[in-house]
């Protein structure tokens, strides 16, 4: 984790893991993953797309995908950098999926049709 604090920034959990980043003092788009099993903090690669942003909505969602039950983070909306009374609405999903984790997986953007497809499946 940075040595400077922050605030408004976005978390969620996955397993073990948990992920925070994002928020502002000053505006930041990165993210760390802290293992709680070995007390450590890990700067989360690849970085997050998005941007810098803070009150960025965040949430964990399991799904069966091919028989096997899966968790997976989403970072998605907030207020912009350049300007704070600016919401965004873009969306992100984590690459991490629980239990499995896939080699080169990266976060990836979801439009919300691609949301609601995500959902109904």
């Amino acid at each position: 984790m940075p040595a400077y604090g922050r605030y408004n920034g976005s978390s969620f959990v996955i397993g073990s893991k948990a992920y925070f980043g994002l928020g502002y003092a000053p505006m930041s788009s990165d993210f760390y993953e802290y293992e709680t099993l070995t007390d450590v903090w890990t700067p989360v690669t690849p970085a997050f797309p998005g941007g810098a942003r803070m009150n960025a909505t965040a949430f964990t969602l399991t799904y069966l995908h091919q028989g096997n039950s899966l968790t997976q983070g989403f970072v998605g909306g907030g207020a912009s950098a350049d300007n704070t009374t600016s919401q965004l609405s873009d969306f992100y999903s984590h690459p991490e999926r629980y239990p499995v984790r896939e080699a080169g997986l990266r976060w990836r953007q979801f439009l919300l049709l691609d949301m609601l497809h995500f959902h109904l499946h």
